[in-house]
């Protein structure tokens, strides 16, 4: 890069302009050349992402993104250009997603169906059942009931027949794409100019 930004393409070729934006990714190699550092974080997590294909009658519901919250982060089914396709992105572990790309379509499509279909789930108990019978163990166990009671109260009132209030995700057929994975990171240059060089 000179005076005048010039750059080798991978066709050996120059370009040479006043201004060069870098919009090339995390792993820019333009700001790696003008040797622009940046800051982050590794999330400790890995994303898996996949096309699949829906099943004929489930094709209607495809206008919408899905989201379920899992223990080890989220799984989004998300619409395309095709009624009949949608993008799976699960956020994970690293062993997880490891695990999810090497299954077999028909496990990962039952696997996915499975997550995805899930209602509300139950709370864990806040407070360690004793068998006791005092006042105290009453009182931990009621604590627990209504915590649970309204947590899968909240989630089941948006499991209704009205649409505009919830609609189930739409059932997997099978897994039509290659599966990709790539960590999850949050990075930012630390300067967003530098001068030519």
């Amino acid at each position: 890069i000179t005076d005048e930004a010039n750059k080798d393409t991978p066709e050996s070729s120059s370009i040479s302009t006043s201004l060069l934006i870098a919009a090339d990714g995390g792993q820019s190699p333009i700001r790696q050349t003008l040797g622009i550092s940046w800051r982050g974080l590794d999330y400790g997590r890995t994303a898996i992402t996949f096309t699949v294909e829906l099943l004929a009658q489930e094709t209607s519901a495809n206008k919408r993104a899905y989201q379920r919250f899992l223990p080890h982060g989220p799984i989004a089914l998300l619409p395309t250009y095709s009624s009949n396709h949608a993008v799976v992105v699960w956020s994970t572990t690293p062993e997880e997603a490891l695990e999810l790309k090497g299954l077999d379509a028909a496990v990962l499509v039952e696997r996915l169906n499975e997550t995805l279909q899930q209602g509300p789930q139950r709370l864990e108990p806040l407070f360690e059942r004793t068998g006791g019978t005092s006042p105290l163990d009453s009182l931990a166990y009621g604590v627990d009931r209504v915590l649970d009671t309204i947590h899968y109260g909240m989630g089941m009132r948006h499991w209704s027949d009205d649409p505009d209030k919830f609609l189930a995700p739409p059932l997997i057929a099978d897994v039509v794409s290659p599966k990709f994975t790539f960590p999850l990171s949050c990075k930012v240059a630390s300067s967003m100019i530098a001068s030519n060089r």
